[in-house]
């Protein structure tokens, strides 16, 4: 699950917080890019997203959620992720 709330973008499995991403601009910018990564849209604030994904999905989620996006050496790496998530997803 992939809640929206004040502070961030939290992605959850059984009740259980995985990755966070901060309700900073760049924090903004990772959690739409997880969203994606899950092939979800991304949740308004207050709302939540269900995703059943492969663990090879979640584990791209995860590693996007933590990369710096302020570093621009960083996205042949994000868009690489991104590309083997929806592979993993079809």
């Amino acid at each position: 699950m992939l809640r929206h709330g004040k502070g961030g973008v939290t992605l959850l499995h059984q009740g259980r917080a995985l990755t966070r991403c901060y309700a900073t601009e760049t924090g903004k910018l990772a959690a739409k890019l997880v969203a994606q990564a899950l092939g979800v849209e991304f949740p308004l604030e207050g709302d939540s997203v269900e995703a059943t994904v492969s663990t090879g999905v979640l584990y791209r989620a995860i590693s996007i959620s933590s990369i710096d996006m302020r570093i621009t050496e960083v996205w042949p790496l994000v868009e690489r992720l991104l590309v083997e998530a929806e592979e993993q997803r079809d």
